[in-house]
């Protein structure tokens, strides 16, 4: 369940340790300039505003977070932490102090975050947005450093500064936390919290804010470092001003329903020459499909259950500069549900007694490796670890087949001997030689390769390799 653990009497030694803290500062700064929390005026007129969030939704609960009190565990840096569970997101909002007219400088989103152990590369989403608390519009999207255990946990400084250039985009911001981890594994947010920097217009009106007054508030007490924090991690940004043009591939591109695609968005400036660290959002047409995960200029994209054209139906985006790609979706192939999976207990040299097990023990392979593979049985498979795009090469195959990838999407094998996967592409195997290219893998993620024989089953061994295609 998402949440923290009971507050019990820790809240009592949580509040003196805050109210100690606050008096501790004050003591330290008397006799110097104070600045207050929210503001400060700088000599050069430059401003700033600490946004501390206000509220939260959690969709696993269904609720917000300040309908259980817990809107606390984001506030301050300490041992309380909103934890968000797998296949769920949580989205907070802020304060929002800003007057309207002011001009934008910057605006960066602290957060302080660790994951569970085993939590996967890939799997947790950051969303800057607006809009309804309970589904914001996202402007602005990044998978971030998995910083696994508590050990870890560490201040991220994500600058979205090109996406927030108003002060009423500001005053409506939205941070959302997305965990797709196939694993069942929590995200925990520790401290959130946004810093923007702003100058205003002079008008005949304006104050001096005071800059000699302590005031201690809790929310000042929450900003005071009790415990060293680990250096920040800057996000990536793109340089939207130099960028002219966003280009996709694969476009156009042939998928069935249902399998998955990885997207690649490459900007180039005026000249032509390609933008360094593309930082890019991403969305699809609707009916196509969903994006199940997403880098600074990558996206895998699921395809939906209607077989169609979809023309400019994946888009990248840098604001107002967007690229798209065209996809067909054509007819779901015949779905291969790995309730028996075989595999070779020995690769890398002819054999002719090759063992066959179920789907757990997938026999491990390496990227390149050739196998010699008895065909007198109907299914063989191998698993790997995506490191890049593969070519696959098939000799001696004495029969009809099909042969088909699946990216591993929940291994239960330890626990509940079962394992369970998405079909990323699948072709058909009809004539002696066959070769075919991997494409839309991601690296890092666990396949499984199968050759499915639905021909004459034949004493004939046939060899399979699986090479890295050349840069």
């Amino acid at each position: 369940m998402s949440g923290t653990r009971p507050r019990g009497t820790r809240q009592v030694i949580r509040a003196l340790t805050l109210v100690a803290a606050a008096l501790i500062c004050i003591a330290l700064t008397i006799g110097q300039p104070l600045q207050p929390l929210v503001r400060v005026q700088a000599q050069s007129g430059v401003q700033t505003a600490t946004l501390s969030v206000t509220d939260g939704y959690d969709t696993k609960l269904g609720k917000r977070l300040s309908q259980d009190g817990k809107v606390y565990t984001v506030q301050s840096s300490d041992d309380e932490r909103w934890e968000t569970d797998a296949e769920h997101f949580t989205a907070f909002q802020f304060t929002s102090p800003l007057p309207a007219g002011v001009v934008i400088q910057s605006v960066r989103v602290m957060i302080e975050h660790h994951e569970e152990n085993d939590f996967g590369n890939g799997a947790l989403r950051w969303e800057v947005g607006i809009g309804d608390l309970r589904n914001p519009i996202a402007l602005i999207g990044q998978s971030p450093p998995i910083l696994r255990g508590k050990g870890a946990e560490a201040r991220v400084e994500w600058n979205v500064t090109p996406f927030l250039s108003t002060a009423a985009l500001v005053n409506d911001l939205k941070f959302v936390a997305r965990n797709n981890d196939p694993r069942g594994k929590k995200t925990k947010t520790d401290h959130l919290f946004v810093v923007v920097t702003y100058t205003s217009v002079p008008t005949p009106t304006a104050t001096t804010t005071p800059t000699n007054t302590p005031t201690v508030t809790p929310t000042a007490t929450a900003t005071v470092s009790l415990t060293s924090t680990p250096e920040s991690t800057p996000m990536p940004t793109s340089t939207p001003a130099a960028l002219s043009s966003i280009s996709l591939a694969p476009s156009p591109h042939t998928m069935a329903v249902g399998a998955t695609q990885l997207f690649t968005a490459t900007g180039k400036d005026a000249a032509g020459n390609t933008i360094q660290d593309l930082f890019v959002s991403w969305s699809v047409s609707p009916g196509l499909g969903g994006i199940e995960s997403t880098g600074p200029f990558t996206a895998l994209v699921r395809a939906g259950d209607a077989p169609g054209v979809y023309p400019g139906a994946v888009v990248a985006a840098v604001g107002s500069i967007a690229g798209a790609a065209d996809v067909e979706l054509g007819p779901r192939p015949t779905q291969f549900t790995p309730s028996k999976l075989y595999a070779p207990v020995i690769a890398n040299e002819a054999t002719p007694d090759l063992d066959n097990h179920t789907a757990c023990t997938a026999y491990p392979i390496t990227p390149p490796v050739s196998v010699t593979q008895a065909a007198d049985d109907p299914f063989n498979i191998y698993r790997f670890a995506a490191a890049s795009q593969y070519q696959v090469t098939i000799t001696g195959y004495a029969s009809t087949g099909k042969l088909a990838l699946y990216r591993i999407v929940d291994d239960r094998c330890a626990t509940a001997g079962t394992i369970s996967v998405n079909l990323v592409q699948e072709s058909t195997i009809t004539s002696p030689t066959f070769q075919t290219t991997l494409d839309g893998m991601v690296p890092g993620e666990s396949y499984l390769l199968v050759v499915n024989m639905t021909g004459a089953l034949t004493s004939q061994a046939y060899i399979i390799a699986v090479a890295p295609l050349s840069p």
